[in-house]
């Protein structure tokens, strides 16, 4: 694989930026879809995410601007300050709302990946700005696209029965310790509840096409080749794999997302496109959503 000019401290900028966009957008449901406010905690939680939403928009302001030797001094304490108090602040708004045990609404979910994928995709394109690059040339998506598109359903086709085999194992066993827990992933619960097809198909078109191109982007276009440049070659492989497994939360998915990240990484290596995951990637969501409304079709005409 090529090399890229990845700045460390840019890649960390870029990781807090994401990061305090999931919050925000973690704040943002708990406005909309919080289904009982009494007074006082209306005010509370409206005076703690106001101002946090405050400190978080004055944190990706300052992540605009690198860090250096010369501005560390003037720039640092300032940037701390408004990271901490967003978090703090959005941490206690978030517990007078308490947790929410009920299946993520359709516009729950579409807010949360706008939050997470579309900001990432976003700041991703803020970042290649900064580093004078577009993203053609930063992934590599002119080297021998058909190769790569080919390469990536190659990946999708292999991983396919051997992931689903694994997550059926896991499934298993976790369910015979918990067998009243639902084990599907949060997205899967809210397309199965979602009975309108406008909102299925809102829903698919973001996991199809949304979250593999700004996980892709992340995981194996930036953040593996930072590390791997850094001297990790092998560490860049797992940390990334074990990163992009634990996103998922889901304990059934955990090692299925961890071998598919695995050879997402080692196609990318190997074809030097970030085609080749994206389609690998597309592929597996993709077969994943057509399994779950095949069956949904089936059980109904059953």
């Amino acid at each position: 694989m090529s090399e890229k000019p990845w700045k460390f401290e840019a890649v960390i900028r870029l990781l807090a930026a994401v990061f305090l966009c999931m919050c925000a957008g973690s704040l943002l449901v708990s406005a909309i879809y919080h289904p009982q406010w009494t007074p006082r905690t209306k005010w509370t939680f409206a005076l703690a995410a106001g101002t946090g939403g405050v400190f978080l928009f004055a944190t990706l302001f300052q992540l605009r601007q690198s860090l250096s030797r010369e501005n560390l001094s003037r720039r640092l304490l300032p940037l701390l300050i408004c990271f901490y108090a967003g978090l703090i602040l959005t941490a206690w708004a978030e517990t007078l709302v308490g947790p929410d045990k009920t299946v993520p609404s359709t516009g729950q979910m579409l807010i949360g990946m706008l939050s997470f994928q579309g900001a990432t995709l976003l700041l991703i394109g803020v970042f290649l700005y900064q580093q004078h690059m577009g993203w053609v040339d930063g992934f590599g998506l002119r080297n021998e696209w058909p190769k790569a598109i080919l390469w990536g359903i190659i990946t999708a086709g292999l991983f396919l029965p051997i992931g689903l085999t694994l997550q059926h194992i896991c499934e298993n066993l976790l369910r015979s310790h918990f067998p009243a827990q639902s084990l599907e992933q949060l997205p899967v619960q809210t397309l199965r509840m979602a009975h309108s097809w406008p909102h299925r198909i809102v829903l698919s078109v973001a996991t199809i096409i949304l979250a593999p191109l700004a996980e892709e982007g992340l995981f194996r276009g930036i953040l593996y080749p930072v590390i791997r440049q850094a001297g990790f070659p092998n560490l860049a492989l797992w940390i990334t794999s074990l990163a992009f497994a634990a996103l998922h939360m889901n304990f059934v998915a955990f090692l299925p997302l961890f071998l598919l990240s695995v050879l997402l990484t080692i196609a990318y290596e190997r074809t030097n496109n970030l085609i080749t995951s994206i389609t690998a990637h597309m592929m597996f969501n993709g077969f994943g959503l057509t399994v779950l409304f095949w069956t949904e079709y089936f059980q109904k005409g059953t």
